[in-house]
């Protein structure tokens, strides 16, 4: 008689595999999503360095040069403008201009305000020189913008040609000095 073969041995079978505790899945999940994060990190640099390299840089014009270009369009649309808008344009170059150049709070001021704060004490910022500029050509600009008298057209076109002057030897006087 054959004896037949012994069954397995109990101890022989294997226990089921061991879940992974939460604490794992988390650092897990934390790791792939840094590691995305850095992958996208990097990437947008990479990105962002590819079109810097791309594009030149162009140059940030000068207050002069923005201000002269300015009144270049003003003169092309002379004809379009009124007085008083010839008379607002011009002053807002001006004010724009100087504000850019000094950082002096101009460009947030009336030009009343501007000449009563030249006249109690000088800004310290602006040459003596062009502020006594800034002062007629505020004082023009002013009876030009507020008068309705008809030769008004007349006493306005100067005051482009005033502002251009001033914008001109301003920078001028910058380069030298």
């Amino acid at each position: 008689m054959n004896p037949e073969p012994a069954p397995p041995d109990i101890r022989d079978i294997v226990p089921p595999p061991e879940l992974p505790d939460v604490l794992q899945i988390v650092l897990m999940v934390a790791w792939v999503c840094f590691a995305l994060i850095a992958v996208g990190g990097l990437g947008f640099l990479l990105l962002r360095r590819m079109r810097r390299q791309q594009a030149p840089a162009t140059p940030t014009p000068q207050p002069r040069e923005l201000a002269l270009a300015e009144l270049d369009r003003v003169r092309e649309g002379l004809d379009e403008l009124t007085p008083n808008e010839l008379g607002v344009r011009v002053s807002n170059v001006i004010k724009e201009f100087v504000h850019r150049l000094y950082r002096d709070p101009l460009l947030f001021e009336t030009s009343e305000e501007f000449l009563r704060r030249l006249e109690t004490n000088a800004t310290g910022i602006i040459p003596e020189q062009l502020q006594t500029r800034l002062e007629n050509f505020f004082a023009s600009c002013d009876s030009v913008k507020y008068s309705c008298v008809p030769d008004a057209r007349d006493n306005a076109l100067p005051l482009l040609e005033e502002a251009r002057s001033i914008v001109k030897d301003d920078s001028d006087a910058l380069a030298h000095g």
